[in-house]
């Protein structure tokens, strides 16, 4: 499986358990591998749905100071919410690629799975976490 069938993965694990706030991290991998017909869970794509679900109190209000006036959290689709969470918990926690390498993951999740008009808005919040 390559990087960004990874992430995809854990894109859809975070959205998930954005979902099902009340499922455990095992309810959300074993729901996973029987919808995607997984053998079983990367190990990469578990560490990134821990880290946002460990560091979700953090990432969601960092995210919400980066958004435009008049934009607020809620406002989100849930992708959206998904993408940026992934994005900035890549950027801040993970040592396994770069931050322009992270945006340029998140840009491409937002061709699969976003709408065509959020991948330019989501570009500019994560802008504002890389160095």
């Amino acid at each position: 499986m390559t990087q960004h069938e990874i992430r995809q993965l854990a894109l859809q694990g975070i959205y998930l358990a954005n979902q099902h706030p009340d499922w455990s991290e095992d309810e959300v991998s074993q729901h996973l591998q029987t919808s995607m017909n997984v053998k079983s869970m990367p190990a990469y794509a578990d560490e990134l749905i821990s880290l946002v679900r460990d560091h979700q109190a953090d990432l969601q209000p960092a995210i919400s100071q980066q958004l435009k006036k008049g934009w607020t959290w809620e406002r989100l689709s849930q992708i959206d919410r998904a993408i940026l969470l992934l994005a900035v918990a890549e950027i801040k926690y993970s040592q396994q690629i770069s931050a322009v390498g992270a945006v340029d993951e998140a840009l491409n999740l937002c061709d699969e799975f976003g709408d065509p008009k959020s991948k330019r808005f989501i570009n500019g919040v994560l802008a504002k976490f890389v160095d």
